[in-house]
């Protein structure tokens, strides 16, 4: 037998619907059976007509808001701009980067080196070795002193300069949330000027509403509801596909690391 609600195949002594909760036993017409197993006879038990009525509704209430929402499509595009773009570009400028003091403090122990190397070395033999003990200890000391208290101001010039830098940002970063804040409560008037509205707000942009139809029409969905969910789907399995290619592409190249190895070690 077969539920008239849902349509799902059940039990011959069942009294419920497993799947829907529909009674069975309300009256005579609640359950559809047929007796040869065809399948001309079951399309006939199932509710096709209404899938069909709801998809065709569908469609055209989509329609109908794409024609809607199309007429701001420029706001909705700034939006995505400014939370997909620019405001994640902002809060990066806002944090300060501790790499370029790493860098100057690299760059002072490298000159030092070449000061040391250079000049407590290769210079005690050019001054001669009576000069050995006053002149090259002395030029070497006001030389490392000298890139050290340049290492200083650098450092200190870089922290002022990243802070003023992180201060301008931040100031940014208050204007743009504050404009993505005035084109949402926009997008959300907007929205419920509509009325009804098969879809959520988060889901009324135009680009998205043409392919939850473009969904529909393709027989992948029956309900704005099932295209959401299937376009949530397919997002999901892109990022998988994404990160198995990525797992793909590291095994590759350290198997290849690994032969070039060996490789080395018969050698």
């Amino acid at each position: 037998m077969f539920c008239n609600k849902c349509g799902k195949q059940l039990p011959d002594d069942s009294q419920f619907c497993t799947f829907c909760g529909n009674n069975l036993m309300a009256g005579n017409n609640s359950v559809m059976s047929y007796t040869d197993g065809s399948v001309d006879s079951f399309n006939q038990a199932r509710p096709v007509l209404s899938t069909e009525n709801d998809r065709r509704s569908s469609i055209e209430e989509l329609e109908r808001s794409i024609k809607y929402f199309h007429q701001n499509l420029a706001l909705y595009d700034e939006y995505d701009m400014l939370n997909l773009r620019e405001i994640p570009k902002m809060v990066k400028k806002t944090r300060f980067k501790y790499a370029g003091i790493f860098i100057i403090m690299a760059l002072w122990f490298l000159l030092s080196c070449f000061v040391l190397c250079t000049f407590g070395i290769t210079g005690v033999a050019q001054v001669g070795i009576a000069h050995q003990q006053s002149i090259a200890p002395k030029l070497t000391l006001i030389l490392l002193v000298v890139v050290l208290l340049g290492s200083i101001a650098a450092t200190v010039l870089y922290i002022v300069l990243m802070l003023q830098a992180n201060k301008a940002a931040k100031v940014q970063l208050q204007v743009l949330e504050q404009k993505a804040d005035n084109i949402a409560e926009e997008l959300a008037a907007y929205y419920r000027a509509y009325g009804y509205c098969v879809v959520g707000i988060e889901y009324s942009n135009p680009r998205i509403l043409k392919r939850l139809y473009d969904m529909i029409c393709a027989g992948r969905a029956d309900t704005p509801k099932e295209a959401i969910n299937t376009l949530i789907q397919d997002k999901h399995n892109a990022i998988m596909r994404y990160h198995a290619e990525q797992t793909s592409r590291n095994t590759k190249s350290a198997a290849i690391a690994a032969w070039f190895i060996a490789a080395e070690l018969l050698l």
